[in-house]
């Protein structure tokens, strides 16, 4: 008589497979999410910012939970560097006003010397700092005998 077994890794295949259809829905949202930014950034108002509803349910696939999805989408837009709100129950607020782009910052590097990252912050600040402190003429205390021994 064969004693039943039963795999164990049978029962995380199942885990790992649902985990990745969870995924890939999580995915195709981020793609929406990606695509109404785009075409709301091509927009003559030029306002720097858009919403998205995020729908509780998807036609044609599995329910979802849409508390962690909102989540994800969250997590990763703003390591692409946008700003996000949530308003409760499916909105989602972002914003791309507070990005500098390159080219401006190409520009004010130029103009002043100061290099600018891409949230508007002066980077090297005490680079920038010693080359003022260099223009007024203060460069250290020790300026003065310094400049007697030459």
């Amino acid at each position: 008589m064969d004693i039943p077994r039963i795999n164990i890794d049978e029962l995380y295949e199942t885990k790992k497979k649902n985990n990745l259809t969870r995924l890939d829905i999580y995915n195709k949202l981020l793609i929406k999410v990606h695509n109404r930014i785009k075409t709301s950034s091509r927009l003559k108002n030029n306002e720097n910012f858009c919403t998205y509803i995020m729908p509780e349910v998807l036609i044609g696939y599995p329910n979802y939970n849409l508390d962690e999805c909102l989540v994800y989408i969250i997590d990763k837009l703003q390591i692409d560097g946008f700003l996000t709100r949530y308003v409760h129950p499916n909105l989602l607020m972002i914003s791309w006003n507070h990005w500098v782009p390159g080219y401006v910052r190409d520009e004010i590097k130029k103009k002043t010397g100061t290099q600018v990252n891409s949230y508007g912050e002066i980077e090297n600040k005490s680079i920038v700092k010693f080359e003022k402190e260099k223009e007024k003429g203060n460069m250290n205390v020790y300026d003065d005998i310094l400049s007697s021994l030459k």
